[in-house]
């Protein structure tokens, strides 16, 4: 089955990122608190960009994790893995890396006449001042082909501060105005009306690729034969979600990780065993689902 949901927050970020790319930025920052789908969002759409003439843009995406050895090579080699080069010796420098990666850049810069290229840099917050550096580099290496190479970087709200602070600074201006100017806030769903498309795509969503039936068709059979549908449900959800999660826990949005395991659940579980056609019943069934779905956690202080 295929999880991805058009959703009006993935189609608000395509479109942010498509001006940006159009406009000749050098690359942006994309927050937003952890499990809000930002990494899932940009996957569902790294291969559709384009030029303002119609030609492809190749993106290329890595993401980084917390290491402990913070060296610049170890940005050259978990890009250089992740561009396709599996068989790196391991006395492979990073100047070596370097030419690898720039070669790469250029090549895929020829399928459009603008020479752009992109990059996603996901959970940048992991990369230390000196690692941002690379990107600068490889910024100025493809600058002296005459080509663009773009740089997108996706980090969490609240573990970026500390890097942020440091960006601010005088000394690193190079870098804050090449890649950290355009800044862009992604949310999960803030709203009654984008919960209402959300419920609509996942109800579109399809049980496997070579099924006549839908996820809902195929487990809420008594739902549907109600003639009700995921959008009909949106009021009680909304306000079961506002009153008994993001209220109490001081939520700004419905991450979409949160959201989609509260569907499956209540879609896969919950309406097949327990549906009624009544009001009460359904907001049980919406807050268990919910629940279910770790919006709450469970780690907490002593």
């Amino acid at each position: 089955m295929n999880n991805f949901i058009e959703t009006p927050m993935v189609t608000d970020l395509f479109n942010t990122l498509k001006s940006w790319i159009r406009a000749g930025f050098t690359g942006g920052l994309i927050v937003g608190d952890a499990r809000l789908g930002k990494s899932w969002a940009l996957r569902s759409f790294i291969d559709k960009f384009e030029t303002s003439d119609g030609e492809a843009i190749k993106v290329f995406y890595v993401s980084f994790a917390q290491r402990d050895k913070e060296t610049v090579r170890s940005v050259y080699f978990q890009l250089a893995r992740r561009m396709g080069f599996t068989d790196i010796k391991k006395t492979a420098t990073a100047d070596d890396l370097e030419d690898l990666i720039s070669v790469a850049f250029a090549d895929a810069a020829m399928i459009n006449k603008q020479g752009y290229v992109g990059l996603i840099v996901d959970e940048a917050q992991e990369l230390t001042l000196d690692q941002l550096s690379v990107f600068a580099e490889l910024f100025n290496k493809q600058d002296e082909v005459n080509n663009h190479l773009m740089v997108f970087f996706i980090a969490n709200t609240q573990r970026i501060k500390t890097l942020t602070k440091e960006l601010l600074q005088k000394e690193n201006e190079y870098l804050r105005e090449r890649f950290f100017y355009n800044l862009y806030k992604f949310y999960g769903i803030r709203t009654l009306s984008e919960l209402r498309e959300c419920l609509d795509g996942f109800e579109r969503l399809c049980l496997s690729t070579d099924a006549n039936k839908s996820l809902v068709e195929f487990h809420c059979e008594r739902m549907v034969n109600d003639h009700v549908h995921l959008v009909d449900l949106a009021d009680s959800m909304w306000d079961v979600y506002q009153t008994e999660y993001a209220t109490p826990l001081a939520l700004t949005s419905w991450g979409m990780t949160y959201f989609q395991r509260a569907m499956l659940i209540l879609v896969q579980d919950y309406i097949p065993s327990h549906w009624k056609n009544d009001d009460r019943v359904i907001r049980v069934l919406i807050s268990k689902s919910i629940a279910a779905s770790g919006i709450n956690p469970t780690l907490k202080a002593a």
